[in-house]
């Protein structure tokens, strides 16, 4: 989540925010720096400047889906079905886009342990997919290794 302090500008009016009452934070849920939602990843606006902005709701509504896989008992795996407990064999794509249109939209928050990748039925789809938009130019953010499991590099 995103740290408020006292006297920080907001990004959205340039002016300061004063008080923690006054103001919306978000974690860090957008990925690609060339998407228009990430401009609140990770951000804290005053409430009243957000409530205006014409992509507030589709950032409320990503932020919040975002928050709900990360909750502990929602981390299961597409190919067992298993919640995932160990974290070093976790993987979670995490919002990727908001364009339905794009191959990748259906990977959005997709999560598996990472021993499953290669026995999960759309493993070499959600290789491709994911390669390939990484490497396009819509693209600007971490990417994805594969070998010997998928990881995020930072």
């Amino acid at each position: 989540m995103a740290i408020f302090t006292p006297g920080m500008i907001c990004p959205i009016c340039a002016k300061q925010m004063l008080s923690a009452d006054e103001v919306v934070m978000f974690p860090p849920f957008v990925p690609n720096k060339r998407d228009q939602l990430y401009f609140f990843s990770d951000g804290v606006f005053h409430q009243a400047c957000f409530d205006r902005h014409p992509l507030s709701e589709q950032a409320t509504k990503y932020a919040n889906e975002a928050r709900v896989q990360q909750l502990l008992h929602n981390r299961v795996c597409v190919v067992c079905r298993q919640e995932i407990t160990d974290p070093e064999d976790y993987f979670s794509a995490g919002y990727i886009t908001k364009d339905r249109a794009s191959p990748a939209y259906t990977f959005n928050y997709v999560q598996f342990h990472k021993r499953h990748f290669k026995g999960w039925y759309r493993a070499s789809e959600f290789r491709q997919v994911i390669t390939g938009l990484i490497g396009s130019e819509e693209w600007d953010g971490p990417r994805v290794i594969f070998e010997p499991l998928p990881t995020w590099e930072r």
